[in-house]
């Protein structure tokens, strides 16, 4: 599997996500267990032990997410290890769809922590982000999306680490 590369600060603000969810789902597991020592054969029914399982599951499927994350990625120093010439992470992107509209796009890891108002934050894996990886200006992608197909012709890209 080829590793794709993370600033060390997205490499940072992931783990430090990771932790949290790790030590909220340690607080959660004592809140479950105080219900059902409390409760007993009653433990199900006893409010609040629904919820509370329920917010397990959610951080279980993030903490699996994150280290996911974590292990398909390099961590890299700076803009100089990253090669340029192609669409990757770490690349604002501007291309024009079929109505003459310019989209700009943003690749990264982390959406939710791009500061970026300007470009789309888009990750690697999701379907813009696959389907601009390794592009270059000028070629044209068509890309399949919940509200129908949609073809971009890329206009220009540069490294934004």
């Amino acid at each position: 599997m080829i590793k794709l590369p993370i600033s060390r600060l997205e490499y940072n603000n992931l783990t430090e996500e990771l932790n949290k969810c790790q030590q909220e789902k340690l607080m959660r597991g004592k809140q479950l267990g105080d219900i059902m020592s409390n409760s007993g054969s009653f433990a199900t029914k006893t409010p609040g032990y629904s919820e509370t399982e329920n917010v397990i599951r959610v951080l279980d499927a993030k903490i699996e997410q994150y280290k996911e994350l974590l292990n398909a990625t390099i961590q890299i120093a700076g803009v100089e290890e990253l090669q340029t010439e192609r669409i990757g992470v770490y690349s604002k992107v501007i291309a024009e769809d079929e109505n003459g509209t310019l989209k700009r796009y943003y690749i990264c890891h982390l959406p939710s922590a791009n500061d970026s108002r300007d470009f789309l934050a888009v990750t690697p894996r999701s379907p813009v982000g696959r389907a601009l990886m390794g592009k270059m200006a000028g070629d044209v992608i068509d890309l399949v999306l919940p509200r129908g197909k949609v073809e971009l012709t890329i206009m220009s890209h540069e490294s934004a680490v």
